[in-house]
């Protein structure tokens, strides 16, 4: 989806009009309304305005299905990461339960 449609879709989602999305960026309804058919595109801090209205990141506007990619991946890592921590944690447990029980099996031989 390009940059006009996502912003379409996301006001209307949040059925916002052109004129309110204008007074709260400061702006023209005809910027907007320009923005939304591809006829011009807004600037940077405009779209950064934009975003936080629209209370998503500025790179899930401009690009929403490498964002949602990103996402997905990020949720990957971070699944794996605690997988790992989870298996660390196990090793360490077992190890210290193995070494008590050898302590206790070796102190009775002397």
């Amino acid at each position: 989806m390009a940059l006009n449609e996502n912003i379409k879709s996301r006001r209307m989602q949040l059925k916002m009009s052109q004129e309110y999305v204008a007074d709260q960026l400061g702006i023209s309804r005809q910027a907007v309304a320009k923005w939304e058919s591809g006829q011009s595109r807004p600037t940077s801090s405009n779209l950064t305005e934009l975003a936080a209205l629209f209370e998503m990141d500025v790179s899930e506007l401009v690009d929403p299905q490498k964002w949602v990619e990103d996402k997905k991946e990020a949720e990957t890592l971070k699944k794996d990461s605690q997988r790992n921590a989870k298996m660390h944690v196990g090793r360490v447990l077992s190890y210290l339960t193995i070494n008590a029980g050898w302590d206790g099996y070796s102190s009775g031989l002397y």
